[in-house]
């Protein structure tokens, strides 16, 4: 037995060499494996790291392009844990290079949990800015709030975002107020683009700009007010030179000497828009062919004369050869501006018919459904009328209106007139008036018009009178609303109460301040001279536009001596062109005098095209065109202060109501 076990122990010791021999191979191979494997591993971080650094230095350099493949190459061959980081340094490098598509596609491959605080605030910095770039300023605040970084760059960048989103969510005009006053306060000298800095102001109105001005300092004031004199001054070539000297005093210290201040606002007047393609919708025949023939003259005389005729290419299409409903499928497809028409129903079918934002200059309201108001009613003794409510008026489709802010309508009616008649008789301190009127559709309306308006102000209405328009002696209705009646029969009681004769003569009303007249041109000459005769003369009197023929006749129309009526400057350079030498030059666009105020409203259709977005947006501006100072109000309707003028001597004359 022990000689087995001796053996045993002999044959376990010979074996025993031959397994630790193989043990030792076996431990060997496994350490050359690992050692393989940790010198790979070594040489992969090493090629990542150099392009990584690579990608760094083409960043730093502004080279994002490059930047960018170089970090989505190592995106795409990293781990789960590396790809994040390479994939973020990838969209930002495309955000930075303009490829905000691209940047948003690369940042939805990160996962922001797998990446550290640092890099977390570039990731909440890149997607703040790509939300903004897509217009959500609110998300991007969200975003942006409460990131953090100890990279003072970063933190400088992630408050610029935040200030941003910020700012964006303030009205159009601060937004435009703020990026103006940061470009003008940080453009050296030699740098400055003047002409777009005013435009950077066109989104902010005139009385905001004029608060500005008092409150800022250094050159602000001074640009603000040029821009205001280059909005304001374009139509009176010596107007804006004198506002331009004296802008050049109040601020002599400004970089821009006068000539060249003078060429900017030259420049910004040119440098307005205009729409390339125009369809002009009038009719050419019918009763309101003659109406649109003058349109039409007065609009193509002021495109020839303009600095942006070449810009833009004018079609006309009539409203009546076939019908507008058949060009309608046409026009927004192939016009970027309409301009008419003219008939309140085809106003309306363009409003339903174009999309609800195209660009549109109505030279009308749309149909309206309205009761006609009640006559005034005609006062007796001096008693004051009861007040009238306005006509109620409602447009069609009205909420389709509201959804649309590039239509303006521009009308031409009566009831304007009258109420630009009430507010100087109010500026007149006239108080007390009379109301002469035809008993026709037409005057109640601008008896209406006068009547709310004047009231409204603080006027009073004494004594209306209405004569039938096939009248020719007034006397005895004159009589009446003076008071003269009233005094005759005074003086009848005193004379019978007291006997014998009085050496009494009845007298107008002495608390009566002027008087209201509504009347065409016949009556107009029947009804002035009647006044005078009844010691009436010498009372203010005030008529809309219809009084006047719009046809020079200076005998007969100096029965019209003395009245004030609404004009406009066609009408005005008609007469001045008379007093003309033949030899001189005639003016740029000629009316035919009767309809000389469709004319003027045709010049300004294509005049007041490039001011009509800063119209729209400052209701408070105004453009001094041919029809008079136009504005805009919020409803989109073009508003309009006529040009006034007198009779004297039979001759139409420019009245200045500053004097």
């Amino acid at each position: 037995m022990s000689q087995n076990r001796n053996k045993s122990s002999l044959l376990l010791l010979r074996h025993e060499p031959r397994s630790i021999s193989r043990r030792l191979l076996f431990i060997s191979l496994v350490l050359s494996l690992l050692l393989l494997n940790a010198c790979g591993t070594s040489t992969v971080k090493k090629q990542t790291g150099l392009q990584d650094t690579q990608a760094t230095g083409a960043f730093q350099s502004g080279n994002y392009s490059t930047a960018a493949d170089l970090w989505q190459q190592l995106a795409q061959e990293s781990a789960t844990a590396d790809r994040s980081y390479y994939f973020l340094r990838a969209a930002d490098a495309r955000l930075l290079n303009h490829q905000s598509d691209h940047a948003e596609t690369l940042l939805s491959q990160v996962d922001p949990q797998q990446l550290d605080r640092r890099y977390r605030a570039l990731y909440n910095a890149v997607k703040g800015e790509l939300l903004l770039n897509q217009g959500k300023p609110e998300q991007a605040e969200t975003t942006l709030a409460g990131t953090s970084t100890t990279n003072s760059d970063l933190q400088k960048r992630v408050q610029r975002l935040l200030d941003q989103a910020r700012l964006q969510q303030q009205p159009p005009e601060l937004r435009a107020w703020e990026a103006f006053k940061q470009r003008a306060e940080s453009t050296f000298m030699s740098d400055i683009d003047a002409l777009a800095l005013l435009h950077l102001l066109d989104p902010v109105s005139a009385n905001t700009l004029k608060d500005r001005s008092s409150r800022e300092r250094g050159e602000i004031p001074g640009w603000i007010d040029l821009t205001l004199i280059a909005r304001g001054q374009y139509a009176d070539e010596d107007a804006r030179i004198t506002a331009i000297a004296s802008w050049r005093t109040a601020h002599p210290f400004h970089r821009l000497d006068e000539a060249q201040a003078y060429q900017l606002a030259t420049e910004f007047n040119a440098s307005l828009a205009v729409p390339g393609r125009i369809s002009i919708l009038l009719p050419q025949s019918g009763r309101m062919a003659a109406m649109a023939a003058a349109i039409r003259d007065g609009l193509m005389g002021s495109y020839l004369n303009s600095p942006q005729k070449n810009r833009s290419e004018l079609r006309f299409i009539s409203t009546t050869d076939v019908g507008i409903s058949q060009e309608l499928s046409l026009v927004a497809e192939t016009s970027d501006q309409i301009i008419g028409p003219l008939d309140r129903s085809e106003v309306s079918q363009v409003i339903r018919s174009v999309p609800a934002n195209f660009p549109m200059l109505a030279l009308n309201l749309p149909q309206a459904e309205s009761t006609d108001s009640a006559l005034l009613p005609a006062l007796a003794n001096g008693k004051k009328a009861e007040t009238q409510s306005a006509p109620t008026v409602r447009l069609v489709d009205e909420s389709r209106l509201q959804r649309n802010p590039n239509a303006v309508f521009f009308p031409l009616l009566p009831e304007d007139e009258a109420r630009s008649a009430a507010r100087l008789a109010i500026s007149m301190g006239a108080l007390k008036m009379v109301i002469i009127a035809p008993d026709t559709h037409l005057g109640n309306r601008q008896v209406d018009a006068f009547y709310n308006e004047y009231s409204n102000a603080g006027g009073q209405v004494l004594s209306s009178m209405r004569y039938p328009e096939q009248d020719v002696d007034h006397s005895a209705r004159l009589k009446q609303i003076l008071g003269l009646a009233q005094s005759q029969q005074r003086g009848n009681e005193l004379k019978r109460i007291l006997g014998g004769e009085l050496g009494f003569e009845a007298s107008v009303r002495g608390d009566l301040d002027a008087i209201f007249l509504v009347a065409n041109p016949r009556q107009g000459r029947l009804i002035k001279p009647q006044l005078k005769f009844l010691d009436a003369g010498y009372l203010p009197v005030l008529a809309t536009g219809m009084i006047y023929s719009g046809v020079p006749d200076w005998n007969a129309d100096r029965d019209l001596d003395g009245i004030r009526m609404t004009s406009n400057q066609m009408a005005l350079k008609r007469v001045l062109s008379l007093n003309q030498d033949k030899s001189e030059e005639k003016p740029a666009i000629q009316g035919n005098g009767r309809y000389d105020r469709f004319t003027a409203m045709g010049a300004d259709s294509w005049s007041i095209l490039p001011w009509l977005p800063m119209l729209i947006t400052n209701p408070e501006m105004s453009y001094s065109g041919l029809s008079g100072e136009l504005s805009v109000d919020t409803s989109g309707r073009l508003q309009r202060e006529p040009v006034w003028a007198y009779f004297r001597n039979g001759r139409l004359t420019a009245l200045n109501l500053s004097e």
